[in-house]
């Protein structure tokens, strides 16, 4: 019973190893966020309408890592970690987002777009 407990421990350690690993990368997309402040900040441009040049490849990386181990990974697996990077990178996406608009004022906060 000791052996399966340390086993399943040591899985458990490498699932969030890969999640933790995967998710990095997928954030590291998602830092070109800042420059949409950058672009819009003190300019009469409208506000934006449309996704990012780099939205679409925010999961690039949680996909290929998923498409290398297609063969090792089995479809359980598989679900937990897609669920976990996307939450991870959710929360994190939320938390830089929240950090680049809150020092806009409120009056420009109310003039975007429901999305």
């Amino acid at each position: 019973m000791c052996l399966g407990g340390a086993l399943q421990r040591t899985l458990g350690e490498a699932e969030a190893m890969m999640t933790s690993a995967v998710a990095e990368k997928c954030v590291e997309v998602l830092r070109q966020l800042k420059g949409i402040t950058a672009t819009y900040r003190m300019t009469n441009k409208p506000l934006p309408t449309r996704h990012s040049h780099f939205v679409p490849g925010v999961l690039a990386p949680l996909k290929a890592f998923v498409g290398q181990g297609e063969a090792v990974v089995d479809a359980e697996l598989k679900a937990r970690l897609l669920a976990s990077v996307a939450a991870t990178v959710t929360e994190q996406y939320g938390a830089m987002a929240d950090d680049l608009v809150r020092p806009l004022s409120p009056r420009r906060r109310l003039s975007t777009p429901e999305w």
